[in-house]
């Protein structure tokens, strides 16, 4: 008599995540604009797709809606984070939380190694009203499906 024996594995696939911030220095005024960058490492293995989401942040809105805002008490600073240096394509969650649908999510295959993906800051101090002194902040959130 004979018979079969079944043999299976699932490979797993995992990812991990690590962020330098984004920095925008130091200054005072209006009139001008500040860049600043960070960034988001992602180890995957290898083969692996993911995407990586940037939420809203804790000051979406604020007094600027639909933008993500650093703060100091009662006051805040619209900025802006791209995946491009350009400054044209917003980095975002719409496609998977929703917290920030201005943008969506960067995609990536993994390679089994670290893939630093640079965050493009954007401040804007073109508009007139003045930062009284102090240090200003906001965290987001990196979420990395897979």
């Amino acid at each position: 008599a004979t018979s079969t024996v079944n043999v299976s594995f699932t490979a797993v696939g995992t990812c991990t995540v690590s962020t330098t911030p984004v920095n925008f220095g130091s200054g005072g005024g209006t009139g001008y604009t500040v860049n600043g960058n960070g960034d988001v490492t992602v180890n995957c293995t290898s083969g692996l797709p993911y995407s990586i989401s940037l939420d809203a942040g804790l000051h979406l809105g604020g007094y600027y809606p639909n933008m993500r805002s650093i703060t100091n008490g009662s006051t805040y600073r619209p900025y802006g984070l791209y995946y491009t240096s350009s400054s044209s394509t917003s980095w975002g969650d719409s496609d998977y939380a929703n917290t920030f649908p201005g943008g969506a999510s960067v995609a990536d295959t993994g390679n089994g190694a670290n893939q630093a993906h640079t965050v493009y800051g954007y401040l804007d101090f073109s508009q007139t009203i003045i930062m009284p002194v102090g240090a200003y902040s906001d965290t987001v959130t990196v979420t990395v499906n897979y």
